[in-house]
């Protein structure tokens, strides 16, 4: 796990030590880490690893900040941090799309019951009014006057939104992320 450096956190640069206290500093990791080793030697405490530690708590209340890694609990939780950004990103491009086909009612209803008991299938999230509305207009645009089923949220593998994918003549594609059972895995 490593921060990403260019990302700047909402909530400042800081750590909280073991004792409790919390480390900060005005407008770098690199001035955390810095003041991390000055305040262990300051109070005896060992060394360790700040660079590492700091990256390891950041990352854990914040994976958003972090360049994915090996880890795949990092992965995974990357994914659902930026949930609805990637679908807001698809549903942004699938509204310029003018060659969409539309599948049966009863194929979209299939399809929208296999995601509902998918381990993939992913809430995407609270958030602000904003977000919540752009995502509500989104799908509006692209199934035109086609019923919205609220009861479908995001596709974490594929970062799509379910309630439009389910009803669209999309191909089926190659990933071994998504389960069996999914219709959009190619077989």
């Amino acid at each position: 796990m490593k921060i990403n450096t260019n990302l700047a956190p909402p909530d400042g640069y800081w750590f909280k030590e073991n004792d409790g206290s919390v480390i900060r500093a005005p407008s770098s990791w690199r001035g955390v880490i810095i003041r991390i080793a000055r305040y262990r030697r300051r109070n005896k405490f060992p060394a360790g690893n700040p660079e590492a530690e700091l990256a390891a708590q950041v990352c854990a209340r914040s994976p958003g900040l972090c360049a994915e890694g090996a880890n795949p609990v990092h992965a995974a939780a990357l994914k659902k941090a930026t949930l609805k950004t990637r679908i807001l990103a698809w549903l942004g491009h699938m509204r310029g799309r003018t060659d969409l086909r539309w599948v049966p009612q009863d194929v979209a209803e299939a399809r929208a019951a296999v995601c509902r008991g998918c381990p993939k299938h992913a809430s995407i999230g609270g958030g602000c009014g904003s977000c919540k509305k752009a995502v509500r207009a989104a799908r509006r645009e692209v199934l035109g006057g086609r019923d919205i089923d609220e009861s479908l949220a995001g596709c974490l593998v594929l970062g799509e939104d379910c309630a439009v994918n389910t009803k669209t003549d999309e191909p089926t594609v190659e990933n071994q992320e998504l389960p069996g059972c999914c219709w959009r895995r190619r077989s």
